[in-house]
């Protein structure tokens, strides 16, 4: 029961000193460490937020989000979205040459096309993310790569990283490749050291998907 009490504090004063989220329209619950965030967000951004800072915390379990994007503004139209996303894209010099196609409805916006870098797939959503009368994103990009890259390439790429990286511990940290699709596991001393971890897996040519199993020293 303490646990779900810190957990809940956590992420509550997370919310209440973050600009993006209104906390008090975000209704947080906690239960055997597991998270449900239930309420109200003024945007999708938001809600990326609050969801992805209480899956990082070390206590807490599954966390499920059913939070809703109000805007206190008109809801742009479709058109204007996609409008709105496709400029974005053209002004980002990451994704300018991208072939990426952009649908919405209703405020669910689809991504979809190549990308030839796995941290572009993860960029394209957050740029979207921010831009106004998105409620939701489905990220359906695909990684185009030369089949030149070998998995024994991306390996080592990725092990040269983590020994060039001053905040891991490459010992900590086993790096498996099948197929471009990357599985970190391991045991390290801080999600920070964690995150750092995924981030050499995430700039590393080659890369398809990463899964991140490295848990965190208590």
């Amino acid at each position: 029961m303490a646990n779900d009490e810190l957990i809940k504090k956590q992420i509550v004063d997370f919310a209440f000193h973050n600009d993006q989220i209104d906390a008090s329209d975000v209704h947080v619950t906690v239960h055997e460490g597991n998270v449900s965030l239930k309420g109200k967000v003024p945007t999708y951004n938001a809600y990326r937020t609050l969801y992805n800072y209480a899956n990082s915390l070390n206590e807490a379990g599954k966390v499920k989000a059913s939070m809703t994007v109000d805007y206190a503004e008109k809801q742009p139209k479709d058109e204007e979205i996609v409008n709105f996303i496709s400029n974005a894209f053209k002004w980002d010099a990451h994704l300018k040459s991208s072939d990426i196609n952009i649908r919405s409805n209703d405020g669910t916006v689809t991504l979809s096309g190549p990308v030839d870098a796995y941290w572009k797939k993860h960029w394209a959503e957050e740029r979207a993310s921010t831009i106004l009368g998105v409620k939701n994103i489905k990220n359906e990009l695909g990684i185009v790569h030369s089949d030149s890259v070998t998995d024994e390439m991306i390996s080592q790429n990725i092990i040269n990283r983590l020994k060039s990286n001053m905040y891991v511990k490459v010992k900590n940290v086993n790096v498996n490749v099948e197929k471009g699709n990357v599985q970190l596991t391991g045991k390290v001393n801080s999600w920070g050291e964690r995150y750092e971890a995924y981030k050499c897996a995430l700039y590393t040519n080659g890369v398809k998907d990463i899964k991140n199993s490295i848990t965190v020293e208590d």
